[in-house]
């Protein structure tokens, strides 16, 4: 009798018509896209949610309810690795960075017949970032992996103390065959593994400014200085890297005579050039891929100042 009353107590009872929920028409309720229900951080969650009834079932006896939750947390499971694998395809595939075959890549004997002027070192005030030190004495040797190879590369900037953008942070392009001209294959292949540099650093080895969620919209620094990318450089790095780089004999080449000169900065001198020959000369390292021929290799002209900014006048 005990039983009978029992078995009744939890008999599932139908829910009555009147119920708002049992008239709806669950028919019309559009379903979720791939993209919300497999979402990894989600999936985990409703896994963690089944393995929790699951173990809630076992404890209660209840072996048939225990069996097919197990097998809903394998399904779970598999369509997690599933999207994980999705995940990892589009994070190759993605247009931040791409790929060439080192055959055909560009001759850096040709390229790079110039000694890199930079090299690139951890910063000291910014944990985590690269930053640009002098070269002293010969690049290593050139030792490319043969296979594919980036070209492109997606960094992360900071802005330096001193500047319109200290503390903000921002994503933005370099192109592989610049970049060496700077700071070398061995910069490259550090900024692969860590591509996070300071501002400064990419204005020097002249990296462009532009939106990469945008394309080509105007970047959060760019705004952020009214376009005068040159304050993004504080004058104590400037004059460090001229300092260091008049040690060891070089002249001030590229944009770092550049900012010397537009900043007066009087007290870094170059040595005298016979026959008053400009000794600024730069390949043009910006990040436009419609500059990436040997030809953009150029001459600085000398720099006047103006109210309005740095207007080039040749001699």
């Amino acid at each position: 009798m005990t039983n009978s009353k029992s078995n009744k107590r939890n008999a599932k009872k139908t829910p009555s018509n009147e119920d708002p929920m049992w008239k709806s028409d669950w028919s019309t309720v559009p379903e979720a896209s791939s993209l919300e229900v497999f979402d990894m951080g989600e999936c985990a969650t409703w896994i963690q949610q089944l393995v929790q009834r699951k173990e809630r079932a076992q404890r209660q006896g209840k072996d048939k309810m225990a069996l097919k939750l197990e097998k809903e947390i394998n399904s779970a499971k598999a369509e997690q690795r599933k999207r994980e694998k999705e995940v990892a395809k589009d994070a190759a595939n993605d247009s931040s960075v791409e790929v060439i075959d080192s055959e055909d890549d560009d001759d850096w004997d040709t390229l790079g017949a110039s000694t890199p002027p930079y090299r690139l070192v951890r910063a000291e005030e910014y944990s985590g970032f690269l930053e640009l030190a002098v070269r002293r004495g010969p690049p290593s040797t050139d030792q490319r992996k043969k296979g594919r190879i980036l070209k492109r590369l997606s960094v992360r900037l900071i802005g330096e103390r001193g500047t319109p953008a200290y503390g903000l942070t921002e994503e933005a392009f370099l192109w592989r065959k610049k970049t060496r001209m700077s700071v070398g294959e061995e910069g490259w292949q550090k900024l692969v593994k860590d591509p996070k540099i300071t501002a400064s650093t990419f204005c020097l080895i002249g990296g462009q400014f532009k939106d990469v969620a945008k394309g080509s919209a105007t970047s959060l620094f760019a705004r952020m200085t009214m376009m005068n990318l040159a304050s993004l450089v504080p004058d104590a790095q400037a004059k460090m890297l001229a300092e260091e780089a008049l040690s060891c004999g070089q002249a001030l080449t590229g944009a770092l005579a550049d900012f010397c000169q537009h900043r007066h900065l009087d007290n870094v001198k170059q040595p005298d050039v016979k026959g008053g020959a400009s000794t600024i000369q730069l390949f043009d390292i910006g990040d436009d891929q419609d500059a990436e021929d040997l030809e953009t290799m150029m001459e600085i002209p000398k720099l006047e100042t103006q109210k309005k900014g740095v207007r080039r006048v040749r001699d």
